[in-house]
């Protein structure tokens, strides 16, 4: 194994350790030269080097981005050599049958054709979820299309239209529908400004227009809360965040309303230092002084 091969790979263990148990590690670097081994035959080695960094950087997103490890890392590392040169039958014995599942489910939604998706986008979702033993296999398949987006630069127009297509109408979506809202945001904000460039640039300016302002607001906002949120006796960070271009487009198509009638250009977080039994009770009190300062308007809401 080429060093710098080894030295990222140890990196994304180093990575994943919080989340693994027993011998995951051990298994992770089986799976991967295991794999390694097998594209050697049927590679060059530049094409065998970006095989490996190609895995190594999915598995690292799957852990960074969606929190997954363990299996689903050594699946990562296997599904691309299964069943062409490993049988499921090898995999279970020297993996167990809890990866073959994943593996199994990973390369069956895979073939799924979602040259229709746009059309029938619910109804994809629905198959996609229903085809799987394992939901890691679905994490899996987002954590490999988010890394597709990352390297869109890299395909042609034909392939970059089609992947931005399948992001708006697919895995934008789904990743939503399973509660990964970060990765939601990157797939719609990377395939808005592929596909319908001219409006993001449009609204990436207004935002840069009222940047200063949401800037001063934010700090007033902050401001006027700490004190409230002092008296609760625990620690709190408050941070402010533009809404995504996407997210503001939606509502422009919507056709209710221009640019300067969108209130909620940003948004407001405030995340709690606080236990578990008390953590739901800790949220309801900072709302209610929230809403003390800031009475919420429903007409904005919707």
């Amino acid at each position: 194994m080429e060093e710098d091969i080894k030295i990222k790979l140890n990196l994304l263990i180093q990575e994943a350790t919080p989340l693994l148990k027993g011998n995951d590690n051990e298994y992770i670097e089986k799976a991967f030269e295991l794999s390694s081994k097998y594209k050697a035959t049927i590679y060059s080695e530049p094409q065998l080097v970006e095989f490996q960094n190609k895995i190594i950087d999915i598995a690292t997103l799957a852990v960074t981005q969606i929190g997954l490890a363990g299996k689903a890392l050594v699946s990562i590392m296997l599904h691309e050599i299964a069943y062409d040169f490993i049988s499921k039958e090898v995999i279970i014995k020297e993996f167990g049958s809890k990866v073959s599942a994943i593996v199994d489910s990973l390369n069956k939604i895979k073939k799924i054709d979602t040259t229709k998706v746009a059309l029938h986008s619910e109804n994809f979702i629905r198959l996609m979820l229903t085809q799987v033993e394992d939901v890691r296999s679905v994490l899996i398949l987002l954590a490999i299309k988010l890394y597709e987006v990352r390297g869109l630069k890299d395909l042609n127009e034909t392939e970059k239209d089609t992947l931005c297509k399948e992001l708006s109408a697919l895995y934008a979506p789904l990743a939503h529908r399973l509660g990964l809202y970060s990765v939601k945001t990157e797939m719609e904000e990377q395939s808005m400004k592929h596909l319908h460039n001219d409006m993001y640039k449009t609204i990436a300016a207004k935002l840069a227009e009222t940047k200063s302002s949401r800037e001063t607001f934010i700090a007033q906002f902050i401001e006027m809360l700490k004190n409230s949120l002092d008296s609760m006796g625990i620690a709190y960070e408050i941070k402010g965040r533009p809404k995504s271009i996407h997210s503001i487009w939606n509502k422009l198509k919507s056709g209710r309303v221009d640019f300067d009638r969108i209130y909620d250009l940003f948004a407001i977080r405030i995340i709690l230092d606080s236990t578990i039994e008390n953590e739901k009770a800790d949220c309801w009190h900072a709302y209610s002084l929230v809403s003390n300062i800031f009475r919420p308007n429903p007409n904005r809401l919707r």
